[in-house]
């Protein structure tokens, strides 16, 4: 009877789920675009800030893997009494990132900017739960869904749209629609995000993040090496032979042709 009468005292007046559900797809809408704007400005980046594409590549990836491991982490801390304050200081954190790409003194400020930014992508998956425990179960399930539809959806407006920034007035229009509409998101969320139910605990197991940050960059690791190992050997094996005869062997992924040279009379 006691976990009814929480449960019931965690869901939020009709009112509040008016405001609260498209607060909630904001939120995991901005974060997708967010996280999504270094992939069509790496070239724009490397330009700018005359380092290698590989440097300008962790703009992408950097993010990408902050937001892996923050999303166990905020899922875990948002769990406990102190989710509104979470998800707010995460985005208030995402919005220090986003001034700092849009003023960024140099690429490790950027780079900086990017990961601070990255820690948003953890909220997706604690708007869910939001979703879960402050939502009628007829209702809950539907917004659900429709926070993994807001991701995908997402991803695929903040490509095209961070590149036509790009080519109209460059890097900083394109990070300052980051910063702008994360500031929106993070209204939003102070506006209507609800406190956790009674009762809960959010006690991290820091060993646990550890081991997952370090094998998250360990596999960056492994599969920059393999990428460059492979573009080594895909190179070499594309090389073309001169051969004294005249014929030109060249050698490509999946077998040896001849291609014959005939010489004039």
């Amino acid at each position: 009877m006691t976990a009814d009468l929480s449960g019931a005292a965690a869901l939020v007046t009709p009112a509040a789920t008016r405001r609260l559900v498209p607060a909630l797809l904001l939120v995991a809408l901005v974060v997708a675009v967010v996280g999504s704007l270094g992939a069509p400005l790496i070239t724009s980046v490397s330009d700018e800030f005359e380092v290698s594409l590989t440097a300008a590549q962790w703009t992408l990836t950097a993010p990408l893997l902050v937001g892996a491991i923050a999303t166990p982490v905020l899922g875990r801390l948002g769990a406990g009494p102190y989710r509104r304050r979470v998800v707010l200081v995460t985005l208030a954190l995402a919005v220090v990132g986003g001034l700092l790409t849009v003023i960024p003194p140099s690429f490790g400020w950027l780079l900086a900017g990017r990961v601070a930014q990255g820690a948003g992508l953890g909220l997706t998956a604690l708007m869910m739960g939001i979703a879960r425990d402050h939502l009628p179960a007829e209702r809950s399930g539907p917004v659900i869904a429709l926070l993994s539809v807001a991701s995908a959806v997402g991803i695929g407006v903040g490509y095209p749209l961070a590149g036509l920034l790009t080519e109209v007035g460059g890097l900083g229009p394109a990070y300052g629609l980051g910063l702008l509409i994360t500031v929106i998101a993070w209204a939003a969320a102070w506006a209507t995000m609800p406190q956790s139910p009674p009762g809960r605990s959010s006690a991290v197991d820091a060993p646990v993040a550890a081991r997952a940050f370090v094998g998250g960059r360990c596999t960056r690791g492994r599969t920059a090496g393999w990428r460059a190992g492979g573009t080594a050997a895909h190179n070499r094996s594309d090389r073309a032979v001169d051969r004294p005869s005249g014929s030109r062997v060249r050698a490509g992924g999946r077998g040896r042709r001849t291609v014959r040279r005939l010489d004039p009379p």
